[in-house]
């Protein structure tokens, strides 16, 4: 996947700029799976790493490497999430469970994840100093300013850098149900549905952690 876009803090100084001084960035991960639950992250950066990013400041060079969590490495993802949570105002990330996804439909379960992060994080903020940069949504049902930004995780640094948080959460998340549901790779394909996933849902059927509320059925030999 090529990048078209190199994350900044352009869209959160636009809110600083409005005496906004906490900006959420939120981003979720595992939307698109056959399995696991869909995780959602938010992260505030403080208006001094504004300043650090721009004149590349020794010791925040790490901010330059932040991108889209689908376009770095694991072992970049796995460097920068710590670094990431240690340096960030806060940080929350909600799980949302594959009996909710199922219950509710994959849409609506993101939105409680978003929903939820931003409730965790508004405890600790004013919420009348607080905004939301979301990845290509809308968040239903929040009193709080926000803006969807398409591809907000390539152009906004605190969205990016919920995607890693949350990418780096949901992965050792699968690799630890990998060791339950040994038979569909879950420590490789993080529940996504690739054609070895395919063809274990072929051989074995659904696992309790496969989302019914998914057409998967399909893939299974009791619809062949």
């Amino acid at each position: 996947m090529k990048a078209n876009f190199t994350p900044s803090f352009d869209e959160e100084r636009k809110f600083w700029e409005k005496n906004i001084s906490h900006v959420i960035g939120i981003d979720e991960v595992g939307r698109g799976c056959f399995a696991g639950p869909v995780v959602v992250a938010g992260v505030i950066f403080d208006q001094a790493y504004l300043s650090h990013f721009q004149k590349k400041e020794k010791g925040f060079s790490w901010l330059h490497t932040i991108h889209d969590s689908k376009l770095l490495s694991k072992l970049v993802r796995q460097t920068l999430g710590p670094l990431i949570q240690n340096n960030s105002l806060h940080f929350s990330i909600a799980e949302i469970s594959v009996p909710t996804i199922n219950a509710y439909g994959i849409g609506k379960a993101t939105f409680l994840g978003m929903q939820q992060v931003v409730k965790e994080i508004g405890k600790l903020v004013d919420k009348e100093k607080l905004a939301v940069l979301v990845d290509a949504f809308t968040i239903p049902d929040i009193q709080i300013s926000q803006k969807p930004i398409i591809k907000g995780d390539q152009k906004s640094i605190s969205i990016a850098a919920a995607s890693i948080i949350a990418k780096v959460y949901r992965d050792a998340l699968m690799e630890n149900l990998a060791q339950e549901y040994t038979v569909y790779g879950f420590e490789k394909n993080m529940g996504y549905g690739t054609k070895k996933h395919r063809e274990a849902l072929g051989a074995y059927g659904l696992s309790a952690m496969h989302r019914t509320s998914f057409d998967l059925k399909k893939y299974t030999s009791a619809s062949r």
